[in-house]
């Protein structure tokens, strides 16, 4: 009996063991050398995400400051390569959002005498609370554990228990205080994200602000962050650990603390100190979305100039008027309406818009401008916020104008300009009986060809005096 041949078994039992070892190794790479991978992949996504955060913080400070639109994009995901013989898990997406709406609050700000009269009037001293939306981006890798990445005020922060800082903050700088609040409710995800920044009401204008009395002057922000965080790292290069001005002069942050039940923190300066309050308003926003943020209404207007103004070689007054949000930033396309008991309005042009009750819009620099023509005399002119003239509006919202006409010639339609012979001529005095109680008696000639309805007499400057010098009053 000849035995059988088992060479081939050994073949096939070498060939199922080789098999199970490289199953075996592949099982070993899927689980443990894909992960890896795809984790490193992530981690170096993070880091771009994170940078592009702090790109989009530039933009927001840029836009709030420049009045530009700026456009973003933000890697909120992360792509694997491609694997013939191994499984990818899903392409990871973050999102890019607006935290819920909180408020800003400024308290105890008063304007200071330097500034305009209806500046002061608005801020004095009363609470002011504006609406705002901090901005994050929650990642949500496979395999890399990431925190958050926030923008606060201008810093931005991974929210480790322990943040670590990317970025400076910009409320507070010296006595410079910036507050940009952020409008839109954003939501959005992907391997990227767009977004575009757009100004609502850009801080152009700077209102210089004290404490009122010795009260702090104090600003409220929505904030994830501890009173000891912002003490201790964002606002650290700011704090006045003296509490007053010895030892850090350039500084004005006397404390930070909790808000009670808000996850807000109380900024406190230094009370009778000067400030430079610059406030803005900017929209976040999908590029491919359109605006639905409203520009802010105007909310106060203030006089351009000083109150007394006088008319100018074409016998016309100029009157301008700049109308103000509640970022005392200008507002174009503002109602303003000018109101006088007597003469008339006119436009650049010198054609007549009214006598009482005109009202135009302000242009892109937020100016109401208009041109008053009346007799000589002295006269009220007033400007009201609005397309009416409303004398209960509240005084932050009107303003008036004493206007100093020396043009006799002034009033008429069209223009009323100077023209030639619009002057009179001071004759003498006629009666010089009553001059040891300080009268006299003026005989004036009218030299011009229209008759004129004289309401007073202003001596603005004396061309000629004839006669005895010692005479002369």
């Amino acid at each position: 009996m000849e035995l059988g041949d088992d060479r081939g078994q050994a073949v096939q039992v070498g060939a199922v063991l080789l098999f199970a070892v490289l199953i075996l190794l592949m099982s070993f790479y899927q689980a443990s050398v894909v992960p890896n991978e795809n984790e490193q992949i992530e981690y170096n996504d993070f880091r771009e995400a994170t940078a592009d955060v702090s790109h989009l913080r530039d933009a927001l400070v840029r836009s709030s400051s420049d009045d530009a639109t700026v456009g973003v994009t933000i890697k909120t995901g992360s792509r694997y390569p491609a694997r013939v013989l191994f499984v990818n898990p899903a392409p990871p997406q973050g999102r890019l959002r607006t935290t819920d709406a909180a408020t800003v609050r400024i308290a105890n700000a008063t304007a200071v005498g330097s500034e305009s009269e209806n500046v002061g009037l608005f801020w004095n001293g009363s609470l002011h609370t504006l609406s705002h939306r901090n901005v994050a981006f929650d990642p949500n890798y496979n395999e890399f554990r990431a925190a958050p990445v926030r923008i606060e005020q201008g810093y931005v922060y991974r929210a480790y228990d322990d943040p670590v800082s990317e970025t400076p903050q910009t409320l507070v700088q010296g006595n410079r205080i910036t507050l940009v609040t952020v409008a839109g409710d954003l939501g959005a995800g992907g391997h990227t994200t767009g977004v575009t920044v757009e100004p609502a009401s850009a801080h152009v204008r700077t209102v210089t602000v004290t404490s009122d009395g010795d009260d702090p002057f104090n600003v409220t922000v929505p904030t994830a962050l501890s009173a000891s965080v912002w003490e201790e790292r964002v606002l650290a290069d700011q704090l006045d650990e003296g509490n007053d001005d010895t030892d850090f002069p350039n500084r004005y942050v006397r404390n930070v603390t909790d808000v009670p039940d808000e996850d807000a923190v109380n900024v406190t300066l230094e009370p009778n100190a000067t400030y430079e309050l610059r406030l803005a308003r900017v929209e976040l926003r999908r590029s491919d979305d359109d605006s639905t943020v409203e520009t802010p209404p105007a909310r106060y207007v203030t006089r351009v100039g000083d109150n007394v103004v006088e008319d100018g070689d074409d016998g016309r007054a100029k009157l301008v008027v700049e109308a103000r949000d509640r970022f005392n930033n200008p507002r174009s396309n503002a109602n303003v309406t000018f109101d006088a008991s007597s003469g008339h309005f006119e436009d650049a042009d010198g054609d007549v818009l009214g006598t009482d009750g005109v009202t135009v819009r302000t242009d892109d620099d937020g100016k109401a401008v208009v041109w008053y023509n009346a007799s000589a005399g002295v006269y009220s002119a007033d400007a009201y916020l609005g397309d009416e003239v409303d004398a209960s509006l509240s005084p932050e919202k009107k303003v008036e104008f004493t206007v100093v006409s020396s043009d006799p010639g002034g009033g008429g339609a069209g223009g009323g300009g100077r023209g030639e012979g619009s002057s009179f001529i001071l004759l003498n005095d006629t009666d010089t009986s009553d001059r040891q109680n300080g009268n006299v008696t003026l005989t004036l000639d009218n030299t011009g060809d229209a008759s004129l309805n004289l309401t007073g007499i202003q001596l603005a400057h004396v061309t000629d005096i004839q006669g005895n010098p010692s005479d002369s009053r």
